[in-house]
């Protein structure tokens, strides 16, 4: 394993342990405001988490599912 793909799963486990922070900011968020905020932040790090495991994997795949969050994250 190469200190690339090793540096790639760790990423992808704090990204994970980011999503999970951010989806109970989401469930849990005082307001409105909180919510979308908490809702652009997971669409950004599922985009980072698809980037990453198209790094690791090495499947293309993640890149287009990666894309498709960065618009959808992007324009709404």
């Amino acid at each position: 394993m190469s200190l690339l793909v090793m540096s790639a799963e760790v990423a992808s486990w704090i990204v994970l342990v980011a999503a999970l922070i951010t989806t109970a900011r989401l469930v849990l968020g005082p307001g409105v405001s909180d919510r979308a905020v908490a809702l652009d932040l997971l669409a950004a790090l599922v985009a980072a988490f698809a980037g990453l495991r198209a790094l690791v994997t090495d499947v293309d795949a993640y890149l287009d599912v990666a894309a498709a969050m960065a618009l959808v994250g992007f324009l709404g």
